[in-house]
């Protein structure tokens, strides 16, 4: 047999080394924005799967003659609101195989995706009910601004418009606050520079008295605090928020405008995740679903907000 003569290296040894493998990474996931925002609430165990909110109309007061007595009393007929829960669910297979050939834990990357997939279907819906008001502001080519905002927020405030809920007095059925925004993170650009005035075309300049843009000094205080500390989280006293999550359809998007107590999501069960083995496959199946339910308080509460989402240039 002959002797292989010099310095043993590294490339000569590849089958004893262990192989570094760097821990995998998931694919980036937008984080869920809408539950946080409308009403929630939790059906209790035993009440059926319908989550049933009765409220009382308004009545009207009337001027009176002395000494002459009401004939008209008024009946108040109590309303509901009805919303039925529903259960959406995902689920990975996974065999005994698979997961002892890896680096790291295969279960623990299943569950986080599965709660992943859970959240994510759970914004979108609640996005598709914010997105179906009735009452819409705004074209394809609309840009988001502080007007546009503050055109919504008192419209809802009023309540004269959309779908009034039974018994509601001519005047307007008036949304209670606080009210939100939520818009694309694409339109955080178009708000912002109306705010701050960085819209103004031509290079930003600053000295040590005057921040500027295209030669224009930007006033101080509201368009400084935009610049600087990106406080454009209140607007019209609206509380914006930004989701990923709105879908695009061909550079628009529709935003939102609304009371919180517009929307109502009814939780009725929590994402389980269940764990099955299946001998036959040698393998595990494991399950996450989750049970709610999404509907209106009152349609007059939001402004469905048509804007541009074409994505920002530099």
């Amino acid at each position: 047999m002959a002797v292989s003569i010099g310095v043993t290296t590294s490339a000569n040894v590849t089958k004893a080394r262990k192989l570094f493998v760097a821990a995998a990474t998931a694919v980036g996931e937008q984080k869920e924005v809408a539950a946080q925002l409308v009403d929630r609430k939790t059906l209790p165990q035993g009440m059926g799967i319908s989550y049933n909110e009765p409220y009382w109309p308004a009545i009207q007061a009337m001027s009176l003659a002395e000494g002459v007595p009401i004939q008209s009393p008024q009946r108040m007929t109590d309303q509901s609101i009805v919303i039925t829960t529903g259960e959406i669910g995902a689920q990975v297979a996974f065999t005994r195989k698979m997961a002892q050939t890896i680096s790291e834990s295969f279960p623990a990357v299943a569950g986080k995706a599965l709660g992943n997939a859970i959240a994510r279907k759970k914004d979108k819906d609640i996005i598709g009910y914010l997105s179906a008001f009735s009452v819409q502001l705004g074209t394809t080519s609309t840009t988001l601004t502080s007007g546009l905002i503050g055109a919504a927020s008192v419209g809802i405030e009023v309540g004269r418009q959309g779908t009034a809920r039974t018994g509601a007095l001519p005047e307007g059925d008036p949304a209670p606050r606080p009210f939100f925004g939520l818009f694309h993170p694409y339109n955080r650009y178009d708000l912002a520079s109306q705010l701050s005035g960085l819209g103004v075309s031509g290079a930003i300049g600053t000295t040590a008295a005057t921040i500027s843009q295209g030669g224009r000094p930007l006033a101080r205080g509201l368009s400084e605090d935009i610049i600087l500390n990106n406080f454009d989280r209140n607007v019209m006293g609206v509380d914006v928020y930004y989701d990923g999550n709105i879908p695009i359809n061909t550079n628009s998007i529709v935003g939102v405008v609304a009371s919180r107590e517009g929307v109502v999501l009814v939780q009725f069960r929590g994402m389980d995740v269940d764990q099955e083995w299946q001998p036959r496959l040698r393998a595990w199946e494991w399950t996450a679903t989750e049970e709610y339910g999404i509907g209106y308080r009152a349609d007059a509460w939001g402004r469905a907000i048509v804007l541009d989402a074409t994505p920002p240039a530099d």
